[in-house]
């Protein structure tokens, strides 16, 4: 995901609370706006654990043959090691 995704999260994070707030200050009928706000936090943790996440390489993906392996040489010496995906295998961004 995005900044898009991040900014998205963030602000129904802070709306979610927000609501919650609000409720808490109303002597009556408070379920209906915490329960709006409980699920507009939990949409924006969602949304923003999806949108931390990076397109790395996982055990299975390395299993499936997506990846390569890419050495890098110090003399003639192996120094590092990396995963890579394949170009045709490369996530969209």
């Amino acid at each position: 995901m995005s900044a898009i995704g991040l900014v998205l999260a963030i602000a129904l994070l802070i709306f979610g609370i927000a609501l919650i707030a609000y409720a808490c200050n109303l002597d009556d009928g408070i379920a209906i706006p915490s329960l709006i706000g409980t699920i507009m936090c939990i949409a924006g943790i969602i949304t923003l654990t999806l949108s931390v996440q990076e397109d790395k390489p996982s055990a299975i993906d390395v299993y499936n043959g997506k990846t390569r392996l890419q050495i890098t040489y110090q003399d003639t010496i192996p120094i590092d090691t990396v995963v890579v995906w394949k170009e045709e295998f490369k996530p969209k961004k």
